[in-house]
């Protein structure tokens, strides 16, 4: 039977919220994934292959977000009834456009976060390293055999997918269904992703506070696990294609939110340096960079005990003692032994201080300090 416009009901476009949700969501990747890129160009100037394909996320989801305002353009979010016929053909061709974007975004997402625990792992575990490079080749295979399937379904009359030609195409179904096993598998490499950081840190001794600090940014993976699976319900949309402009609504809205959540849980992790560095900072704390360079400057300057010194010859203080709690820094903390609140780490020093302009304070060759 013909579908009328007295069958879909009013003329309506929900095309809007779920535009308005693609872009929110967007945004905020493009905000995580520039910090992301800072932090780890200018902060810790370490860049790496996990940066590059989460740079490819991002650009890809942004192609998802043009895609999806093109075809709200010409009526996606409206019964296809009420469409032209030539508003409904452009509106099918940059839905199935973007769904192509909405594949591999999310899959350089998971492989950028995989290349990123690979760093964390090294070789402390063959098994996580090898159940990580099989979880990304399944991941880059699955899911660039989807991008293929989509795009061929009518071998090389690609425009015959939205009514630009007649071809003989593959039925609907055998999207479909490749759909469910692509989308479940992602669903499964999120969970995958959430545990394997949980696993890392039960072996590691730390303290029970700084383990559900990490665990609560490595394993933030949860939530792309969520979007994923409501995503994996909505394939079955993918039959339905009489009334595509108003069909696809809730599958593009919950696809955008799994494209964004993987960007964004992906990348959290890679932004502790910057808040760290901002902490150091705002409480007048010594900042000691990756590269084993100590700010010491602020230190000897203005100082009002060593400008006292200047008037002395040239002399060598020896200094022994044990730190106590009023005395250690941050850093400190985390390395000194507890014995009943007292600690049981001795710390000896001598350094030589020379009256000059500025003054200087010499670390003999060997001291732990030397160097700093």
């Amino acid at each position: 039977m013909a579908t009328t416009a007295t069958n879909v009901g009013p003329d309506i476009n929900r095309g809007l919220h779920g535009l308005a949700t693609d872009w929110t969501l967007a945004s905020i990747s493009c905000i995580i994934v520039l910090l992301r890129l800072y932090t780890k160009g200018i902060v810790i100037r370490k860049l790496g292959w996990d940066d590059l394909l989460m740079s490819l996320a991002l650009l890809t989801a942004l192609g998802h977000a043009i895609a999806m305002t093109e075809a709200f353009h010409y009526g996606w979010g409206r019964h296809a009834v009420y469409l032209s016929e030539l508003d409904r053909t452009n509106a099918t061709k940059w839905i199935f456009i973007s769904q192509g974007f909405g594949v591999v975004s999310p899959m350089c997402g998971r492989l950028a976060f995989c290349i990123y625990m690979s760093y964390i792992i090294g070789r402390t575990s063959r098994w996580q390293l090898y159940s990580l490079h099989v979880v990304s080749g399944l991941q880059l295979t699955i899911n660039i055999v989807c991008v293929v399937m989509i795009y061929t379904q009518c071998g090389v009359h690609v425009k015959a997918l939205w009514g630009g030609e007649i071809a003989v195409c593959l039925a609907a179904s055998v999207q479909t269904d490749y759909g469910y096993f692509q989308s479940s598998f992602n669903s499964l490499s999120d969970l995958y992703l959430t545990i394997l950081p949980a696993v890392i840190l039960r072996s590691l001794q730390l303290r029970t506070s700084v383990k559900a600090g990490i665990a609560a940014l490595l394993c933030l993976s949860v939530f792309a696990f969520a979007a994923s699976v409501v995503k994996t319900y909505e394939i079955h949309i993918l039959n339905e294609r009489g009334d595509i402009t108003w069909n696809f609504v809730n599958f593009v809205i919950w696809a955008a939110l799994e494209i964004n959540i993987v960007i964004i849980v992906a990348s959290v992790p890679t932004l502790s340096p910057l808040f760290r560095r901002r902490a150091q900072q705002s409480q007048g704390a010594y900042s000691y960079e990756l590269d084993g360079k100590a700010s010491a400057a602020k230190a000897s300057s203005g100082s009002k005990g060593y400008a006292q010194s200047r008037s002395s010859p040239s002399r060598r203080i020896s200094r022994s003692g044990v730190l106590s709690a009023h005395q250690r820094t941050p850093s400190q903390e985390d390395i000194l032994d507890r014995d009943g609140g007292r600690t049981t780490i001795q710390k000896t020093f001598e350094v030589e201080i020379t009256s000059l302009a500025p003054c200087e304070v010499r670390t003999p060759r060997g001291h732990p300090d030397y160097g700093w």
